[in-house]
């Protein structure tokens, strides 16, 4: 298959992941691969927001083609960000930042669990040689707590980070405003979700950051919660350097892991009687994968915004139903031409429809 820049999206380790079967582990068949690519190939486009892509497939069977199109979407949302710097970048980007800027602080406490404590930058410093380093070491000073003596002078609690240690780093991204003055005397942190050794080989070093800190629905999958369940949870996969995992590690899925760990996904029963509810903005998914016609024919309208892959089951009742309805989503569209330059192989059997509307 060859290389273009969407494929680059999906990482190497993603693509030579192994499944666990009866006899041992096997190879991704080249179907899985496609739908890793597809859902890394929709969520490219968010750097587009006047239009969406909506792609509808008529396949076989359905089996993991949901799972794997949203791991596609979650791995692709974090490795194609343009923005990613390198770890010699990040750490000049954090000693270039003014003074006083807010920061989360990934530290272990003394049982070993990582926290997440609220802080501020103070800028670099040139340190005493290290030990088995030349020359003096730029490191970044930090603030994590004030002072609770009455000598304002008193710097309270400090922290020189090194460059190793960047990624420990990360600008708030909230609107509070937090001083020196307003910096706590102490603080506990909140628990940080912890990172799978799979999911770091799979996403990479730069990913990890953004991935286990900050909550964003990259993606919602309708279908069959039962079957959802049992494929991104009891199926095991294996790295080429023997890391075993499986789909939730990547997928963190807000109902499976609870509302108050960060997620990148979620799932929702197709034949559920209350609509999907989103409290904050920043929880309405960038990519709605209906698994199966059932819930494309009764959910399709809350989802207006969102780009959308549409998995139509030629087995299923209703499958000639969804597939009249994208025909005339088709007939209607109203953006442009869709370009198909960089569109992932379509595997045999995979019949498919793709064009994009304007959502403004």
């Amino acid at each position: 298959m060859p290389d273009s820049p969407r494929i680059a999206h999906i990482s190497k380790t993603a693509m030579k992941l192994v499944y666990a079967t009866t006899d041992g582990y096997a190879k991704l068949p080249a179907w899985v691969i496609f739908y890793l690519e597809l859902g890394s190939f929709l969520i490219s486009s968010l750097d587009q927001p006047e239009e969406r892509r909506i792609i509808g497939l008529a396949i076989p069977t359905r089996a993991f083609s949901a799972a794997f199109s949203a791991v596609g979407a979650v791995i692709g949302s974090i490795t194609s960000r343009k923005d990613q710097p390198s770890d010699d970048d990040y750490f000049d980007q954090l000693c270039s930042a003014p003074a006083g800027t807010h920061i989360k602080f990934r530290d272990r406490d003394k049982k070993g669990k990582d926290r997440l404590l609220d802080g501020i930058l103070l800028g670099p410093q040139e340190m005493s040689p290290l030990k088995g380093s030349v020359g003096p070491v730029r490191m970044l000073q930090i603030q994590l707590e004030k002072s609770s003596m009455l000598d304002p002078a008193a710097g309270g609690l400090r922290r020189f980070v090194t460059r190793e240690r960047a990624r420990d780093i990360m600008v708030a991204n909230v609107e509070t405003v937090l001083t020196a003055e307003s910096l706590p005397t102490s603080q506990k942190g909140k628990i940080v979700a912890p990172t799978s050794n799979f999911a770091k080989s799979v996403l990479g070093s730069h990913g990890i950051t953004e991935f286990e800190r900050e909550t964003r629905m990259t993606c919602l999958v309708i279908g069959s919660q039962a079957a959802l369940k049992s494929e991104i949870c009891n199926q095991s996969f294996q790295t080429d350097s023997g890391l075993n995992g499986t789909l939730s590690d990547l997928l963190r899925v807000r109902r499976l892991i609870g509302i108050t760990r960060p997620f990148r996904s979620d799932i929702f029963a197709a034949n559920s009687r209350r609509p999907p509810r989103f409290p904050a903005e920043r929880n309405r998914p960038d990519l709605v994968i209906f698994d199966g016609a059932l819930g494309f024919l009764k959910w399709r309208d809350y989802f207006l915004a969102s780009h959308w892959l549409v998995l139509l089951d030629q087995t299923e009742p209703s499958f000639d139903d969804g597939l009249q309805t994208l025909n005339n989503h088709y007939i209607q569209r109203n953006g442009t031409d869709a370009i198909l330059d960089d569109f992932p192989s379509i595997p045999d059997g995979v019949e498919m429809i793709f064009f994009q509307e304007r959502t403004k």
